[in-house]
């Protein structure tokens, strides 16, 4: 990504309903077993890991889902 490039992301959290479902491959990952997802591969975030995955861009906005609360809603710029 070019320096200033914008990024929109919806990054489901930890306290997802499906946070534990399936196959754990690593820490807060997981391959669906059944379902529409089935052999999907699902990671689910803590606002500190995504602010780490987010060092080198400026947040503009870092939100959770108003409804459900089970998503990470962020606005940001690459400055490096």
């Amino acid at each position: 990504m070019k320096k200033k490039g914008i990024v929109i992301l919806n990054l489901a959290s930890t306290e997802n309903t499906k946070f534990g479902m399936g196959k754990e491959i690593e820490k807060n990952t997981f391959i669906k077993s059944i379902g529409r997802d089935k052999g999907v591969i699902h990671h689910f975030f803590t606002e500190e890991e995504a602010r780490k995955v987010l060092s080198e861009f400026k947040i503009r906005e870092f939100n959770r889902d108003i409804k459900y609360d089970t998503h990470w809603f962020i606005l940001a710029e690459k400055v490096k």
